[in-house]
């Protein structure tokens, strides 16, 4: 069931290849990501066309298209959307991050911070 937000990412997560039987620590990454060396992915999946620079952290996370982490940049349990760049040393945890531009009109709950809007993962 894709019906929320949460279940969405849970979904994503459990396709993820296991590694001797386990799951939640081998990440999918598409081939035209670039990872820089000192990235950390935690088992997450990264779309086509992501940047994680140096230092940058994803943590079971799914990054959509064209996503760019900044160095020192912490993305936990979180979705995000196409063409999202996530600022030097931001922390995002436990969000649906989307372009600011992206939307025409948001929802009360989502909060603006540095071109984004951020909502709450349990949303629905």
């Amino acid at each position: 069931d894709f019906g929320t937000p949460a279940s969405y990412l849970a979904s994503q997560l459990e396709m993820r290849p296991s590694v001797l039987g386990r799951k939640r620590t081998v990440p999918r990454v598409d081939p035209s990501a670039r990872v820089a060396p000192g990235a950390r992915l935690g088992g997450s999946v990264v779309g086509a066309g992501c940047r994680i620079e140096e230092d940058a952290t994803v943590a079971d996370s799914v990054l959509w298209e064209n996503v760019v982490l900044e160095p020192g940049a912490v993305v936990r349990g979180c979705i995000v959307a196409d063409g999202t760049r996530v600022r030097e040393g931001q922390r995002l945890e436990d969000s649906i991050v989307v372009p600011a531009g992206r939307l025409r009109r948001a929802r009360p709950a989502a909060r603006a911070h540095a071109g984004q809007r951020l909502f709450p993962l349990d949303q629905e």
